[in-house]
C-alpha cells in the first residue's frame, strides 16, 4: 500500500498490509479498538499519528488495508504471539 509521510508528496513509501497489521497489532490504538473503540477510528488514528505510521493514504487503499486487518488481526496475532512478538 502507498503512503505519504507527513502528508508531504516527497516522502511517499509503501508497505505491505502485512506490516502495518504487525505494526498495529503493537500499538496503543489496537488495544484501544479491542477494549470497545470504534475500529475505523483506531486504525485512521494509528495510521496519521507520530505514534503510527504518521502518513495519508488514498481512500480506496484504505478500504482494502482496513478490510485486511479486519479479517487477520486474530490469526496474526496469535502467530506473534507464539514467537513472542506481541
Amino acid at each position: 500500500m502507498k503512503f505519504w509521510k507527513n502528508n508531504r508528496l516527497d516522502q511517499e513509501f509503501e508497505m505491505h498490509p502485512e506490516k502495518v497489521l504487525d505494526k498495529f497489532l503493537k500499538s496503543k490504538e489496537y488495544r484501544d479498538w479491542l477494549e470497545g473503540h470504534n475500529f475505523d477510528r483506531s486504525l485512521r488514528i494509528f495510521l496519521t499519528s507520530k505514534e503510527g505510521l504518521f502518513a495519508t493514504f488514498e481512500k480506496g487503499d484504505y478500504d482494502k488495508l482496513a478490510d485486511y486487518i479486519f479479517k487477520n488481526h486474530e490469526s496474526r496475532k496469535r502467530t506473534l504471539a507464539i514467537f513472542n512478538f506481541v
